[in-house]
């Protein structure tokens, strides 16, 4: 339970960071940071096309960079 906690608050600490260095950055900073996530994205989709590759692994980093994408 206090590991579940933990992870939340961790979780919320990153978010809260995150959501105030995205309010301070320009325009220019923030389209390089989408860039860079979406080559990511686009990277994650291709290895989950590769049969060797953990499908839930990859669809969860996947989503942890799409809601990344979400708060820019």
């Amino acid at each position: 339970m206090i590991m579940e906690n933990s992870n939340e608050l961790k979780a919320f600490i990153y978010n809260s960071m995150l959501k105030e260095i995205f309010d301070i950055i320009d325009e220019d900073c923030r389209q390089q940071i989408i860039n860079i996530i979406d080559e990511k994205m686009e990277n994650y989709k291709n290895y989950g096309m590769q049969p060797n590759m953990n499908i839930e692994e990859i669809r969860l980093k996947y989503s942890i960079y799409s809601d990344l994408k979400k708060l820019i």
